[in-house]
């Protein structure tokens, strides 16, 4: 045998080359590596750059933005506020329309507003701004006949030419309605103009209010969209860079390309706005960027401003949103989009270079990388086969020796641990057959204990039968008892009477026979006459009636305790459950009988239409033997509590009674029969009814009982038949246990 450990060849050892030189030409490639990370670190440094410049531009453009937003719809609120000021410090009195519509044309040239209105609640109205024919002033009052004249207007708003005649009311405008209804400073939404609907703005409109604080009225300031467009257009930092403002619900409200923001339809009815939507427009880098966000969530999760990144044609655009509000109810979205290719034309360019550089670079890594597998590959394959024909149980098998130092060496250790492994199993196998020894004896160990455990736990059920066997014998004896005492009496006295008639047949014969002689006996005539003989005849059927019922209450006795006997069979059968329960009832009959001064426990059956269960029946009569034992020792307990509190002289009223109900139940497992058994006794307090299936758990005094009743009922119901037991209970005023129990034929007995 060869020896466990065996040291190298030194002189071998120094010939051959070390692991280090065959190492040491592949790693060049990590210079090549270098300039891989140099180059990532360059186009790191430039995708930084960028994102620095576009977060600059982001933040320059937001704010310039904004600030141009702030200042636009500021406008409006300023207007209106001088405008209530000169109503209510009466400068412009609200009934001279004239003047009302001269001031509100002052107003708009001090403000950059396309259109102020003031309307009152009475339907008069007046205001100036843009329309179809240039800068006009409008009135609708009563001297009118409540129609809207306009006119054309010199530069200090007075009238000069009426250009038409319209019928419209303010009241049906969106404006009027929006500032009447919420009685505060708000924006109406987006709409457009009955007269010219080519003019699509937002109004800023306030209530006016009289005296006494209630609305009479409104003045609203309206915008142009196409204005927000054109400020826009101005605020544009670059030629690529594209600005939209939308609602939240996608509505384009502005844009700096110039493109439409609504469609105009014509019909007979007249003209109709239709808006248009971020998908529906014909920005196609605007649709790109709006089902991006609807990715994220839509427009409704813009929160805070963002910059992200989205693909159009295989193109990537920067794409920024920010959120704009203000004070009075607008809720906006602002969106920009430019090519990311505005800001990466020379970056784009050195990174293909670079790249270009570190792919030749990542080729000429990846072939140093085979040639070096290669040369480390031939002896690290030797070792797995090795390995292999050790795993394969091949103790003896020896790796080969190799011309790279640190490689021998290992195939030296491979060998060492393969001998260190063979004397291993060797000692592994003896110790596994001890093991499986001890195993064996400890088996049969714990099999003889088990096969007592079940001896033991038969013992106890034998027990529990015979203490309710027992039970049943006493009332079955003090039963029978009765009708055989009363028989037994009676025989006595029907012999008397047979004697009696016997005696009084023989002295009628004698009688016959001296009348056919022609002598008479009389005093044989005088016995034959007696009132006794009457009595006699008269009690005999009534004697033998009673012997008869006597024998009928045996004969009662003794098939029930066959139908009981018939159905303690250990087979699975269809069985009538009330033909068990009426059974263990003639069987108990003795202990619901009125004994001193308790009376007769009333039993109640409430019985449905039940078919026949398939079930162990002797087992299912243990179960109501132990169930309806425990009422009726319930109701005596409770019997004794109602004459303790009894005062002297007074009778309790309460009746002992238990109630059998029997349903039919329809569940998802299948037909199921539902067996109520409820008596008004004592009843079971929370503690103790939770522990009511435990085994050996039992109330009851040191030898009155085993505790293994209920437990006994409990695998009976459950283990053996499938079904379900719960006890339901409230102290005072008794107990109901309710069983479930499958209908058909289990497909196996769960417990043999």
């Amino acid at each position: 045998m060869e020896p466990y450990f065996r040291p190298p060849d030194i002189s071998a050892r120094a010939k051959r080359r070390s692991l280090a030189w065959v190492l040491t030409f592949p790693f060049v490639s990590l210079s090549c590596a270098a300039v891989v990370v140099a180059g990532a670190l360059s186009l790191w440094a430039g995708e930084q750059s960028v994102q620095e410049l576009s977060d600059r531009l982001h933040l320059q453009l937001r704010e310039r933005i904004r600030g141009g937003l702030a200042q636009y719809f500021e406008q409006p609120k300023r207007a209106t506020r001088l405008f209530l000021m000169a109503l209510n410090s009466e400068l412009v009195s609200p009934q001279n329309l004239q003047q009302v519509g001269q001031y509100s044309w002052q107003l708009r040239q001090a403000f950059d507003a396309s259109y102020i209105n003031f309307g009152l609640a009475t339907g008069e109205f007046a205001g100036s701004g843009v329309g179809r024919d240039g800068l006009i002033v409008g009135e609708r009052s009563a001297a009118l006949g409540w129609r809207y004249e306009e006119y054309r207007a010199d530069r200090l708003g007075r009238r000069q030419q009426r250009l038409g005649v319209y019928s419209y009311d303010h009241r049906k405008e969106p404006w009027y309605q929006a500032a009447i209804r919420r009685n505060r400073p708000g924006w109406s939404a987006i709409y457009a103009w009955d007269s010219t609907p080519e003019f699509v703005s937002i109004n800023y409109a306030v209530p006016f209010r009289d005296r006494r604080g209630q609305p009479i009225g409104a003045i609203g300031v309206d915008l142009l969209l196409a204005r927000i467009s054109a400020m826009l257009k101005e605020l544009n930092v670059h030629p690529e860079l594209t600005i939209t403002i939308l609602e939240r619900n996608g509505n384009l409200v502005a844009s700096s390309n110039e493109q439409p923001l609504f469609v105009l339809k014509t019909s007979e009815q007249g003209s109709t706005l239709e808006r248009i939507t971020a998908r529906t427009s014909n920005d196609l880098r605007l649709v790109a960027a709006f089902d991006h966000l609807n990715q994220k969530g839509g427009l409704g999760a813009v929160v805070s401003p963002l910059s992200e990144t989205f693909q159009v044609d295989h193109q990537t655009y920067l794409l920024w949103t920010s959120p704009w509000r203000d004070s009075d109810g607008l809720d906006w979205v602002i969106v920009a989009t430019v090519p990311r290719s505005a800001f990466m034309g020379q970056i784009e360019a050195n990174r293909r270079v670079t790249t270009l550089l570190c792919g030749l670079v990542i080729v000429l890594a990846v072939f140093l990388g085979l040639v070096m597998a290669r040369r480390l590959g031939r002896p690290v394959q030797s070792l797995a086969g090795a390995a292999g024909q050790l795993a394969a149980g091949q103790l003896n098998h020896r790796a080969e020796t190799f011309d790279i130092r640190e490689l021998d060496e290992l195939a030296q250790a491979f060998n060492r641990m393969a001998d260190h492994l063979r004397n291993s199993l060797i000692a592994l196998e003896s110790a596994n057959q001890t093991l499986e020894s001890r195993v064996t004896t400890r088996t049969a160990d714990l099999a003889q204990a088990l096969e007592d455990l079940k001896s033991a736990q038969a013992q106890l059920i034998q027990t529990e039968k015979m203490s309710s066997l027992g039970q049943m014998v006493a009332g079955i004896a003090h039963e029978i008892n009765n009708p055989v005492a009363f028989i037994h009496g009676n025989l006595g006295v029907l012999r008397q009477y047979i004697e009696e008639l016997t005696d009084c047949l023989t002295l009628l014969g004698l009688t016959q026979s001296g009348a056919g002689s022609g002598a008479i006996d009389p005093a044989a005539n005088a016995t034959i006459d007696t009132e006794e003989l009457t009595f006699v005849l008269d009690d005999l059927p009534n004697l033998i009636q009673s012997m008869e019922e006597g024998t009928r209450r045996i004969q009662e006795i003794v098939q029930g305790l066959r139908n009981f006997s018939r159905l303690d069979q250990v087979d699975l059968k269809p069985v009538s459950l009330h033909d068990g329960l009426d059974s263990t009832l003639l069987m108990l009959s003795h202990r619901l009988k009125r004994y001193s001064d308790r009376p007769e426990i009333r039993i109640v059956k409430q019985y449905g239409d039940l078919q026949p269960v398939w079930c162990y029946p002797g087992q299912l009569n243990q179960v109501f033997i132990n169930l309806l034992s425990n009422a009726i020792e319930a109701l005596d307990q409770a019997w004794q509590q109602q004459m303790a509190q009894q005062s002297s002289g007074e009778t309790a009223r309460w009746t002992p009674t238990i109630t059998l109900q029997t349903v039919a139940l329809k569940t998802d497992q299948g037909p199921q029969a539902e067996l109520v058994i409820q008596d008004n006794g004592i009843g079971i307090s929370e503690t103790i009814r939770h522990r009511l299936f435990d085994p050996f758990f039992t109330t009851k005094p040191v030898g009155k009982g085993t505790g293994l009743g209920l437990a006994i009922a409990y695998q009976i119901v459950v283990d053996r038949h499938g079904g379900q037991i719960n006890c339901e209970s409230t102290l005072g005023q008794g107990t109901t246990f309710r069983l479930r129990l499958p209908v058909g034929q289990p497909a196996a007995d769960p417990i043999a």
